[in-house]
């Protein structure tokens, strides 16, 4: 490569196919509420961890890739690819659950996702439009999107000051993995439980907000971390069988304590296990890193891209379905979690496609 030739991009089919499977992981997270199947609702938890790291590690390199773009054209671009669908997606939500109440319908505000209960949500009145829907929106999982726009603009500015400073990149490094770790392996600070006793509603509600940053913020801090230390490396992001196979044992085996002994671990509110559930999250990210055959994964490239339109939109299938079981008075069955998870999988999937194929709602998907 000649100096001062821009770094091609590397496309790597594994971590696309990752992205799918973190997308179905995320539903099913979602969905599952029966007796039988509402245990086994960790199993997705580490989606987003999983996300956090690919979003990390391919931003240094778009910053090795691009060192000419300026700090307001990548957030400028941030906010269109990232923000932007987020409200849209936050007005549909809102929407939705007032069209409900009108209609006499059963409004279900409390997700509950396979251990984890988000009671902060059902303290909301639905009916006035609160300003923190802009930050959390009006359903739980939204609250992602909005984040991950502010990590990764304060990630740029420190990933500009350093790259190319070998010994700044360490330290940025290092500094991240102890920044992580702290968050992991504390609870929650106090002023995230005192904001979520205020007596003003947009307080209550940003506090989910703050909870869910403190829980999944480790992974993005150390995705950076790794991206700086394996940094110019040609082969840096292919990885040997035995080192995925490793990869997939390490995620395994922190979902499954989480699911067996999980309750045990202290100081973490909620059920929320942040340590094991990063870990999760990095070592399926060495599973897809592994040497893949192509023939296995080409398939993902175009649907990896659709990813996060299908984190937005998935709640919408999901809650409508369970909506409809419980117009019937149905309990939840566990043939229900898998008609559901896979109904609700396909047809964001296919509304994502065809929102980024229709040039007037090509922005609804990040």
């Amino acid at each position: 490569m000649e100096p001062g030739q821009p770094v091609p991009p590397r496309r790597i089919l594994g971590v696309d196919a990752g992205r799918v499977v973190a997308s179905v992981a995320t539903v099913w997270l979602h969905t599952v509420r029966s007796p039988e199947l509402k245990p086994f609702g960790v199993f997705g938890k580490f989606a987003v961890p999983y996300f956090n790291f690919v979003a990390a590690m391919f931003l240094v390199e778009s910053i090795e890739r691009h060192p000419e773009r300026r700090w307001r054209d990548y957030i400028r671009d941030r906010l269109l690819r990232l923000y932007v669908p987020f409200v849209v997606w936050a007005m549909v939500y809102y929407g939705l659950t007032q069209g409900n109440r009108v209609l006499g319908g059963v409004v279900v505000p409390s997700i509950q996702s396979g251990t984890l209960r988000l009671d902060l949500v059902p303290a909301i009145d639905w009916a006035p439009f609160i300003p923190s829907f802009l930050w959390v929106g009006p359903f739980a999982h939204l609250w992602y999107l909005p984040s991950l726009t502010v990590w990764c603009a304060v990630a740029f500015l420190l990933i500009r000051a350093v790259l190319g400073k070998r010994e700044l990149e360490l330290g940025l490094a290092l500094a991240c993995c102890i920044m992580g770790v702290e968050m992991v392996s504390r609870a929650e600070p106090a002023w995230i439980a005192s904001m979520r006793s205020s007596s003003e509603i947009w307080i209550r509600h940003s506090s989910y907000l703050m909870e869910r940053n403190w829980a999944r913020l480790p992974s993005f801090l150390w995705g950076m971390a790794l991206a700086l230390v394996i940094r110019g490396k040609p082969d840096s992001f292919r990885l040997n069988i035995w080192t995925s196979i490793a990869g997939g044992v390490l995620a395994g085996s922190c979902l499954a304590y989480t699911l067996w002994y999980g309750e045990r671990i202290p100081n973490q509110p909620y059920g929320q296990h942040n340590l094991l559930e990063n870990l999760a999250g990095f070592g399926f990210l060495v599973v897809a890193l592994g040497p893949w055959p192509e023939r296995l994964v080409r398939w993902a490239a175009p649907l990896g891209a659709l990813t996060f339109g299908v984190y937005l939109c998935h709640m919408m299938f999901i809650e409508g379905f369970h909506q409809i079981r419980e117009y019937f008075g149905q309990p939840p069955r566990w043939y229900h979690g898998l008609t559901i998870v896979i109904l609700s999988t396909a047809l964001s999937y296919l509304l994502v496609s065809r929102l980024r194929r229709w040039r007037w709602s090509r922005w609804m998907v990040p």
